[in-house]
C-alpha cells in the first residue's frame, strides 16, 4: 500500500498506509504541520502536511510561522536539508490530502531575502509586508492573481522543496 503522486487521501487512509509501510515506527498524527509536530533538533520528520489556506498555493514552498523551542521547525528542517533526508509531503485540497511525493529541503530562506524575491518573481508571485503586530511584520503572498494566504501572517522562514 504505497502512495501515488497526485492522488487524494483522507487522513485515516494515510495513517493506515504509513503504518503498513513502516510497521516499526510510530504512526502519523493529525495535529501538526510536521509529523511528529514537535521535538528536539534530532527528531526525525516523517511527513509534512501543508494546508493550502494557510501555506498558500505554491507546492514547492513552505511558508513557516509559529516556530519555537518546543516545535524546533527550523533546526529540524536544517538537519533534514544537511542529511538530504526525504519525507512524505501532502498538501490539503478540499478537505483531503494530496500526495505530492517524497520531498527534500533544497534551501531555507528568510522572508525578506533577495533569493526569495527572485524565486517568487520567476513564478509570477510576490511576498510583501502589509502591516505589523507586536513590532513583527505581517506578510501576504500574491500568487495566481489573488492572495496566497487566507490572511496576512508572520513568517519566520521559507523552505524550498525539491520533489522526486
Amino acid at each position: 500500500m504505497t502512495f501515488t503522486v497526485g492522488e487524494n487521501y483522507p487522513f485515516r487512509d494515510i495513517q493506515k498506509r504509513y503504518k503498513s509501510l513502516k510497521p516499526g515506527e510510530k504512526g502519523l498524527s493529525q495535529g501538526g504541520f510536521l509529523n511528529p509536530s514537535r521535538g528536539n533538533s534530532s527528531t526525525l520528520i516523517r511527513a509534512i502536511f501543508a494546508r493550502r489556506g494557510v501555506n498558500g498555493p505554491l507546492d514547492n514552498l513552505l511558508f513557516i510561522s509559529g516556530d519555537n523551542a518546543y516545535r524546533n521547525y527550523f533546526n529540524r528542517l536544517v538537519k533534514v536539508q544537511k542529511e538530504c533526508s526525504p519525507f512524505l509531503y501532502f498538501k490539503e485540497i478540499n478537505g483531503e490530502w494530496s500526495y505530492m511525493g517524497h520531498s527534500q529541503v533544497e534551501r531555507l530562506l528568510e522572508p525578506d531575502s533577495k533569493a526569495l524575491t527572485l524565486l517568487l518573481d520567476k513564478m509570477g508571485c510576490t511576498l510583501e509586508t502589509v502591516g505589523e503586530v507586536g513590532g513583527k511584520p505581517l506578510w501576504q503572498l500574491s500568487a495566481l492573481g489573488g492572495q496566497g494566504f487566507i490572511r496576512p501572517r508572520r513568517l519566520e522562514f521559507i523552505a524550498v522543496l525539491q520533489q522526486d
